[in-house]
């Protein structure tokens, strides 16, 4: 469905003024009121017939997430905005979008994979998603790299008390595994060590 002309000329406007809450609460409303659809809003976007802030398009999708301001609570919708708002490199998009393919809200289901390919674009775009990077890459046993992200948590001194307890208390269940990994691949060199010199013993 193409846009009605005064609305891709509302919008234009106001991403051009930046006016970024109004162009919002404009979506909004065209989007309850049925004026627009998401899938068409999104479709304009990504053909660029109109230009919608990457910032808005996010704002859009914690809507969607959160059911606020006379929306209904629609995770798929709010994936599908933070999606879009990711494609355009906005950070913060790019971590939610992580975030829903860690915690499974993304359409299709968990995907570890994925997860950690937006939250690494987040890190990079300069978003703080050192922690959600962290339980990422400890699902994934990689407890060394886990560890270094944890670090960055609680060595900055302008993280919050909880964040610095929850990143210690992961870092020293990594520390642990690595422990026990290190000790199993011991315990199994032993045991070859040991079945060869028995080998070799034998006449």
């Amino acid at each position: 469905m193409d846009l009605k002309p005064e609305l891709a000329k509302t919008i234009r406007r106001l991403s051009t003024q930046k006016n970024f809450d109004v162009l919002k609460n404009k979506l909004r409303s065209w989007l309850v009121t049925r004026e627009v659809t998401v899938a068409d809003l999104i479709r304009h976007c990504r053909e660029k017939t109109i230009s919608i802030p990457a910032v808005v398009l996010n704002k859009l999708g914690i809507l969607f997430g959160s059911g606020k301001e006379g929306i209904v609570e629609d995770s798929d919708t709010a994936f599908w905005f933070y999606l879009a708002a990711a494609d355009f490199g906005f950070g913060p998009a790019n971590g939610n979008v992580a975030q829903y393919y860690y915690d499974g809200r993304a359409p299709g289901g968990r995907n570890i994979e994925l997860a950690f390919q937006y939250c690494r674009k987040a890190l990079e775009l300069g978003t703080d998603k050192f922690m959600l990077m962290s339980e990422i890459l400890h699902e994934r046993e990689d407890y060394p790299e886990t560890v270094r992200y944890l670090r960055k948590i609680i060595e900055n001194r302008h993280s919050d008390n909880r964040r610095r307890v929850d990143a210690r208390k992961l870092e020293i269940e990594c520390l642990q595994k690595q422990l026990l990994k290190i000790f199993a691949k011991l315990a199994a060199y032993q045991d070859q060590q040991q079945q060869q010199q028995q080998t070799s013993d034998y006449p």
